[in-house]
Parts: structure tokens; C-alpha cells; sequence
């Protein structure tokens, strides 16, 4: 998942997401982060569905913030339409600053933003109004930073942070790849090193028989109720090539295979 950029952050705002929305958006980003670095640290079923759950509460989330604050929606509807409207809910709330005041600071930092078609934002109204309220009504100072740019800063800080996790988690995970392939090997070379061991054990097998043959003539004297002693005779022989192979590496029976079939000149 790419991390959500500053350009859409921005557009969303312009557009009348609060800061309460893209805050939690932000956070909801920072989850799959986080996921996605667990996951690359320790590849789990648990860790993978932690990503995909995290992933599927920021997808759904994102998708109903684009539809609410796209063109003609009706997220519309949660919008003064114009600052004088917003005003008088203001005044009419208990505000204490003259409207001009008022007209003039919209837009600047601690100040609702004017939106597209001169529409401002209920909830950043509202919020206005406690931080003016808890401030005693005064106007923010030069140099002094509303709640409204902090939340922003902060909104702006966790996106960068995100991608460079984002950047981290992937690199990790690349690495943890890397290394699990070490432990792997494709199908097709997996079968010629097993065919190469069993043919290398039969040819031990048929080696130990042809040393033994008069040790297996005499177990038994070539009489037939003497049969179980001549299955001894062999099982001892078998026993003895796979004990012979069983030492070698799937390697070097492979390429030692290989250098035995090789086309002569």
C-alpha cells in the first residue's frame, strides 16, 4: 500500500474534511505501517491478517471520506455556506469578536478555512469556538500557533513518518525474502537430486549383492527352508549400501551423477 500523499491530505481538506477525519486517517495509515512492519520482521499468518485487516479499516475509511467530500455530495450539507452564516452561529453561541474580526482572520492560522464556493467547515466552527471560549475570546497572537496548525503540523509529520516506514517495512521485508530463498530450491532440480540419490543407492545395493554373491550362496546351501537366512543375507547387503549413501550429500550425489553420464569424446 502506497502512503496516502500530502497533495490528497490537502485536496481532502480543501474540500471540508475536518481535522478530526484526517487525523484518524492519518492514524489508520500509521496502522498499516506498522503492520506491514511486523509482517516483514515475522512472516505469520497472525501478521498477515493483521495487515490485511488494517488495511481494509483504512481502504473503507478513505473511500467514505472521497465519497463524502467529492463534488455535489452530501457532505456538502455539513457546511456554513459563507462566513457570515458561520458567524451568526457563532455570535448566536457565545463568541465574543466583532464580526470584521471575524471576516478577516478566516482562513489564517487558528481561524476556520474557507472552503470551495466560500463554505466553512461546522466542525471547524465549532472548534473555533472552544479554542476561543478556553482562551478567554482572545484572538491568536503573532507567532503563536492555533490547536488547528498544530493538528496540522502533526497531520504533515505522521504522513512523512508513514512513507519513510512504508520505505523501511519494504526494504525489510525484500530482505527477509531474500533470505528465505536461500532455503529453496525449484521442483525440477529438487527431483533430479532425489533420482540421483535412489539411483546411486542401487547401485550401491547391487554392488554390496555382487561382493557377497558366495556369502549369499553359502547362507543358504541352496536349500529351500534355508530361504529366511538367504532374506537375512541380502537385508545385510541393502543395510550396508544405504549406510554407504547415507553419508553423502544430495549434491555431490548429483554432480557426481551427473560427471558418471557424461557423452564420451
Amino acid at each position: 500500500m502506497e502512503p496516502i500523499s500530502k497533495d490528497k491530505l490537502e485536496e481532502l481538506r480543501a474540500a471540508g474534511a475536518t481535522q478530526y477525519e484526517l487525523g484518524k486517517l492519518a492514524r489508520l495509515q500509521s496502522q498499516v505501517m506498522q503492520a506491514m512492519q511486523a509482517l516483514g520482521e515475522e512472516s505469520s499468518i497472525a501478521a498477515r491478517k493483521n495487515l490485511e485487516d488494517a488495511e481494509r479499516v483504512f481502504g473503507e475509511f478513505l473511500a467514505d471520506i472521497e465519497a463524502k467530500y467529492a463534488p455535489g455530495a452530501a457532505g456538502a450539507g455539513e457546511c456554513f455556506a459563507n462566513r457570515r452564516e458561520a458567524w451568526q452561529w457563532l455570535r448566536d453561541n457565545g463568541l465574543e469578536m466583532g464580526e470584521s474580526t471575524f471576516y478577516r482572520g478566516v482562513g489564517k492560522p487558528g481561524f476556520p478555512a474557507l472552503l470551495p464556493g466560500k463554505r466553512l467547515s461546522k466542525w471547524e466552527c465549532s472548534e473555533f469556538l472552544r479554542q476561543q471560549q478556553m482562551a478567554g475570546a482572545a484572538a491568536p497572537q503573532g507567532g503563536v500557533h492555533s490547536t488547528d496548525d498544530l493538528l496540522q503540523r502533526k497531520l504533515v509529520a505522521d504522513t512523512e513518518k508513514a512513507e519513510a516506514d512504508a520505505g523501511i517495512a519494504k526494504s525489510k521485508a525484500a530482505d527477509l525474502a531474500r533470505k528465505t530463498d536461500r532455503y529453496w530450491m525449484p521442483r525440477l532440480d529438487a527431483y533430479a537430486m532425489c533420482a540421483a540419490l535412489v539411483g546411486r543407492l542401487i547401485d550401491a545395493a547391487l554392488h554390496q549383492i555382487r561382493h557377497r554373491q558366495i556369502e549369499l550362496v553359502a547362507a543358504c546351501r541352496g536349500e529351500e527352508e534355508r530361504a529366511p537366512e538367504l532374506y537375512e543375507a541380502i537385508a545385510r547387503a541393502f543395510a550396508a549400501a544405504r549406510n554407504e549413501v547415507a553419508g553423502q550429500r544430495l549434491e555431490e550425489t548429483l554432480e557426481e551423477s551427473d560427471e558418471d553420464h557424461q557423452p564420451a569424446d
